[in-house]
């Protein structure tokens, strides 16, 4: 899955004011893994993908392939 998500995921994360400690915790994950991600030094897989999306509130397609920058809440 593409760097594009990697950067998604972090402008999500920070737009909605969620710590990096906070998400991790929240999907049982190290938080060593997400800060990976969103340097994009590991990629998100699309099983991560999905729960990413659904973390968010936000529909898959859009996850994958929106930006969001313009439009977040």
């Amino acid at each position: 899955v593409g760097s594009e998500m990697c950067i998604r995921d972090r402008f999500l994360r920070e737009k909605k004011k969620i710590s990096q400690e906070k998400m991790a915790k929240d999907l049982h994950i190290d938080q060593s893994t997400l800060a990976k991600w969103e340097s994009n030094s590991r990629k998100i897989t699309l099983e991560w993908a999905i729960k990413l999306a659904y973390y968010f509130d936000v529909n898959i397609g859009d996850f994958i392939s929106k930006d969001f920058t313009h439009d977040i809440k």
